[in-house]
């Protein structure tokens, strides 16, 4: 992790907490430009860095980091805009539909305008798929690819992806949490809030919380179409999408920066036994207890769940380093670290040739949930897998490139070695 890295931290943590930051002299505004980039969050640093550049004007990095805060906010009321239209419809057509993830946390940012995001997400039911993508058509939207439990509209510009479920398959401690996530929808509220049953009641905090001021989410967009997540349930999935990012190709800063302003909004309101409950059931508490402690440490937001002080910032420090060495998903490392990950398991971990042999047989022989992507029929038909595999390959052929793309690295030293600490580590936090 480089010291521009860490300097994002602390730009991110005043940013939350609303601060203001130094006068930055000895640090160069182009290296901390391409790490804010690499995390998507450059028009946060630049309205942070305001005093900075006026005082760097003739630095070149200063225009850039002036461009980008202004096309973050153009991009943001384009997305409003687009967003009140498809509600709107949504709402004449009478489907019920919830949004999640990024558009409902851009709210808890102390300038949402700021908080980017690559798509929209919304949850429907099964039936209502093909009414949604109707309803996205009208307004310009065409569907991409086949899909299955996602569909992604763009209109050139911005994107929607309508889901019918949150998880498909079997994760990485083999939880099913496709039926855990199934009946989402079915529970989902007509108001933002607590969940019913919990309201008026105190609710009590993880040890050592420092309650937040906010009240819940009112959205933008009103309507009686339109549902919501109870804070426990939205929690409760956005720990889950953090923990399966970070278990595949990597996760940026700003996903950990979504869950501490979350804490800072709604960690008073929420029901803390029925959160730990529900971890538990799921085995996401050891990570959802790591992700507390790194929210304390990196953006000052007080939670419980403490260790041994030496034992956190030894795992925090791997974690801070392989968050942000990884950019917003991960694609700013070699992609054959991943590949020689999934190889790895208490049988094969000290054993180098073991791990890349496994690695090469999960690159040739992909598990369901992947190629339900490659070919929707499989997920109603487990058999068609095979030959999903057939059709995979025979375009591994004719894209040659890409296929030598995913065997490329595979079999560095380096890469290994560093495939295992990552496993080791993602271990430790408990993925």
């Amino acid at each position: 992790m480089t010291r521009e890295d860490q300097i994002l931290i602390q730009i991110l943590a005043a940013f939350t907490n609303g601060r203001s930051i130094g006068s930055l002299r000895d640090v160069s505004l182009e290296a901390l430009y391409q790490a804010a980039q690499k995390h998507n969050v450059g028009g946060i640093v630049s309205s942070m860095l305001q005093p900075v550049l006026k005082t760097r004007a003739e630095d070149p990095a200063a225009r850039k980091f002036r461009e980008i805060c202004m096309a973050t906010i153009f991009r943001s009321v384009q997305l409003e805009e687009e967003v009140k239209m498809f509600a709107d419809r949504m709402e004449q057509a009478g489907i019920p539909y919830a949004f999640f993830k990024g558009y409902e946390l851009r709210e808890l940012y102390p300038d949402p305008e700021l908080r980017t995001m690559g798509d929209v997400d919304v949850l429907v039911r099964d039936e209502d798929m093909e009414k949604t993508l109707r309803v996205l058509n009208g307004l310009g939207y065409t569907k991409e690819g086949e899909g299955s439990a996602v569909w992604t509209c763009t209109n050139g510009t911005l994107s929607y992806e309508i889901h019918r479920r949150l998880a498909f398959g079997k994760c990485w401690n083999q939880v099913d949490y496709e039926s855990y996530f199934a009946k989402a929808f079915d529970r989902l509220q007509d108001e933002p809030g607590p969940r019913p049953s919990l309201r008026g009641m105190r609710q009590e905090a993880p040890q050592e919380v420092r309650h937040g001021e906010s009240g819940p989410v009112t959205g933008t967009v009103p309507g009686k179409s339109r549902r919501y997540f109870s804070l426990e349930d939205h929690f409760i999935y956005l720990c889950f999408h953090l923990a399966k990012h970070l278990n595949s190709t990597g996760a940026g800063i700003r996903m950990v920066m979504d869950i501490a302003l979350y804490l800072k909004a709604y960690q008073e309101q929420m029901d803390w036994n029925y959160i730990w409950e529900e971890c538990r059931k799921i085995r996401l508490d050891v990570f959802v207890k790591t992700l507390l402690q790194a929210c304390r440490e990196w953006f000052q937001v007080p939670s419980g769940a403490k260790t041994e002080k030496k034992e956190a910032e030894e795992v925090l420090g791997q974690l801070a380093s392989y968050i942000m060495t990884g950019g917003v998903f991960g694609f700013e490392r070699d992609d054959s670290i991943r590949r020689l990950r999934k190889g790895i398991d208490d049988r094969t971990d000290h054993v180098s040739v073991l791990i890349r042999a496994k690695a090469l047989w999960k690159i040739a022989f992909p598990q369901r949930k992947h190629m339900v992507y490659f070919m929707p029929a499989v997920e109603q038909h487990p058999a068609l897998l095979p030959l999903a595999w057939i059709r995979r390959w025979r375009q591994g052929l004719l894209e040659r490139r890409r296929m030598e793309a995913a065997f490329r690295g595979l079999d560095k030293s380096k890469n290994v070695d560093e495939a295992r600490k990552q496993y080791r580590l993602l271990k430790k936090i408990g993925l």
